[in-house]
This record gives structure tokens, C-alpha cells and sequence, in this order.
């Protein structure tokens, strides 16, 4: 549609699409190709520009081919406008078959007010009971927040579980060892790690202090959390 503003609804800018998606979110045959202009919808969503391509199948040994570019993105609130959610950049393929892909992000965003940026990289692939396992070899946030991953680490997410490996980060100033991380659906939370040396005033970037802090916190934990919680931090 080269004019949205013809249809109504508070649409406007210009939008282009070839191809079809069909089935469920969990089965979903895909086969797209589009870019948008200047697209608003009412005063909720706007997009400067956008090209994306997606090639699905719920086949997992099928192709596999995501593709999203774009930039000035914003999920606009109208009773408070510095709330708004601006992604200035987003850069986002996933190339492969289902069960084996890679995956390769990078972006800038504004959240509350505050900018983010975030650098990812990952190779894996689903597997019948629907878990995505990998490995995951860059995870950076930078801007209000840093944190960066300084190792490989695998991981597994599902609806009913996700389990990182051993990971350190560079996180707050200072440094993060997460020595083992488990969530099951009905059975909690266990993990274990330590942290030194994180500067409480850099939480300062992403949350209001009731005071200025200058407080540096290292520490252990040892948790395991279900209908009761054990351990030591």
C-alpha cells in the first residue's frame, strides 16, 4: 500500500510487502518480504524506516532466514512522551535451518529516557520439545547500563526451563562469576556464583538513589528457591 492514510484507523506512511504467513505462532510457515516508510499508527507506533525478510517453517529442518533493519522505531506514550520507547537502530538476522542457526543482533534504543546498546551473537538451533539450545559468544549492553559477557556460555530457554553455564561478566565496575544458573517450571530456581568489586551508583543510571552512593559490594550466593527457599548470599 503505497499511502496507509487512504484506509484510516490513524494509519499513515507508506508500506510494501510480497508473500504469505500462515499457521500458529508455534507452526508458523512464513514467507515475507516488505519495507516501510514514515509508518504511524495513531499516536502509538512510528517507524522511519523498516525493510525486513522472514522465511519460516515449522519443519526445523528447513530453511531459516530473518532479516530486519531499521531505524527511528518508537512505541510512543502519549500522557508521558520522555517515556517513550525509541530504538534508533536495530540490525537483526538469524541464518540457517531451525535446528541449526546463527544469530547475530545489534541495536540502540532509548528506554525511559535513558540510552542502551546491545551487541549479541549466538549459534544453536530448536529442539523437539521446542527449547532453543546454544551458545551464546557476545552479549554486551552498554550506555545507561554495562554489562558484558567475557566468555562463551551455553544456554537452553524454554516455556519450562532456561540453564546458563558458567559465565563471568563485566558488570557495575566490577565483576560477576555466575557458576551455574537452573529454572524449572515447578521446581524454582537454583544457582550459585559470586560478584566483586560492583559500584552500587551506577544503578543510579537506570534508577533513582534516595542518596548518592559510593558503597562497593562483593559477595557469594548459593540459592535454591521452590515452594521454600535454601542457601546463603
Amino acid at each position: 500500500a503505497p499511502d496507509l492514510h487512504q484506509f484510516g484507523f490513524g494509519l499513515s506512511g507508506a508500506v510494501q510487502a510480497k508473500g504469505f504467513i500462515a499457521g500458529t505462532p508455534h507452526k508458523l510457515t512464513a514467507n515475507l518480504n516488505g519495507q516501510a516508510q514514515a509508518l504511524q499508527f495513531q499516536q502509538v507506533l512510528q517507524a522511519q524506516n523498516l525493510r525486513f525478510r522472514l522465511l519460516a517453517s515449522p519443519d526445523l529442518t528447513q530453511a531459516l532466514d530473518i532479516d530486519i533493519v531499521g531505524n527511528n522505531l518508537a512505541l510512543l506514550d502519549r500522557q508521558n512522551p520522555g517515556q517513550s520507547t525509541v530504538i534508533e537502530r536495530i540490525n537483526a538476522t538469524a541464518k540457517g535451518t531451525g535446528r541449526q542457526h546463527g544469530i547475530r543482533a545489534e541495536g540502540a534504543m532509548t528506554l525511559d529516557g535513558k540510552p542502551y546498546r546491545l551487541d549479541v551473537a549466538a549459534n544453536g538451533g530448536m529442539a523437539d520439545q521446542q527449547h532453543w539450545r546454544g551458545l551464546v559468544s557476545r552479549l554486551n549492553l552498554s550506555g545507561a547500563f554495562n554489562a558484558q559477557l567475557q566468555n562463551p556460555m551455553r544456554l537452553e530457554a524454554g516455556a519450562d526451563k532456561v540453564s546458563m553455564s558458567a559465565a563471568n561478566w563485566a558488570l557495575m565496575g566490577g565483576s560477576l562469576n555466575l557458576q551455574s544458573f537452573l529454572w524449572q517450571k515447578g521446581k524454582g530456581l537454583t544457582t550459585r556464583g559470586a560478584a566483586n568489586r560492583l559500584a552500587i551508583s551506577q544503578l543510579a543510571n537506570i534508577v533513582k538513589l534516595p542518596v548518592e552512593q559510593n558503597l562497593i559490594i562483593g559477595g557469594a550466593w548459593d540459592l535454591m528457591s521452590g515452594q521454600n527457599m535454601s542457601g546463603y548470599l
